[in-house]
C-alpha cells in the first residue's frame, strides 16, 4: 500500500522525544529525530532537506497498523484476537538498539470474536526501516518499516519485547511513560 505524502497536524499530542538517526541511503551522515506521540499513532519526523522548516515523517505507527500488528500466516497474515481494539500512545521514544519503546494507554477490550480485557501495555518494536523499501521478492522477509507493505511490514515478529499483564498482586494498567536503557 503506497501512502500518499500530506500535511497533518498534531492531535491530542501527549509526547515528544528526540534522539540521533542515521541518515537513510548509508551515507554515514546523521540527523535529529523527533518521535510524536498523539491520539492517531506514533511518528518518526527528520527537517526535510528541501524545506528545513517542516517535518518529514521517516518511520511511523498509525492507529490502524497498530491495532493489526499481531498477525498470523503467509503474506503479511491477518490480524488475531490479541490486537486491542484501541490504540492511544502515551509515550514513544528510539532506543539506541533501533528499536521504538510505545506505550499503550488504552483500555478496553481485544478484538472479536473473543473480546478480552485489556489493560493496556508497554511494547519494544521493531524500529529498522525496509532498506529496499519492500521490494523484496514474495520469498523473502520484509525487515522492518515500509509504507509498500502490508500493515507497514508491522506484525507479531516486529514485537521485540512486551509488559503487558503481569502476574502477582497487581498488574499493570492504563500505562502513561517507560524507559528502557
Amino acid at each position: 500500500m503506497d501512502l500518499p505524502a500530506r500535511v497533518r497536524p498534531f492531535n491530542n499530542l501527549q509526547s515528544v522525544t528526540a534522539s540521533v538517526v542515521r541518515n537513510a541511503g548509508g551515507g554515514g551522515g546523521i540527523s535529529l529525530a523527533l518521535m510524536i506521540a498523539d491520539s492517531t499513532g506514533v511518528y518518526e519526523c527528520t527537517t526535510s532537506t528541501v524545506n528545513p522548516t517542516s517535518l518529514v515523517t521517516r518511520w511511523m505507527l498509525p492507529s490502524w497498523a497498530f491495532k493489526s500488528m499481531r498477525r498470523t500466516g503467509p503474506n503479511g497474515g491477518t490480524p488475531t484476537t490479541d490486537n486491542p481494539i484501541g490504540f492511544f500512545p502515551t509515550y514513544a521514544r528510539r532506543l539506541d538498539s533501533d528499536n521504538v519503546i510505545v506505550v499503550n494507554g488504552y483500555v478496553g477490550k481485544t478484538q472479536r470474536p473473543v473480546f478480552q480485557s485489556y489493560n493496556g501495555e508497554v511494547l519494544q518494536i521493531d524500529g529498522r526501516i525496509d532498506p529496499v523499501v519492500g521490494l523484496q521478492l514474495p520469498t523473502q522477509v520484509p525487515e522492518g518499516f515500509s509504507t509498500n507493505l502490508v500493515n507497514l511490514g508491522f506484525n507479531t515478529r516486529s514485537i521485540r519485547f512486551r509488559l503487558g499483564p503481569v502476574e502477582g498482586s497487581r498488574g499493570l494498567v492504563l500505562p502513561v511513560f517507560a524507559d528502557r536503557r
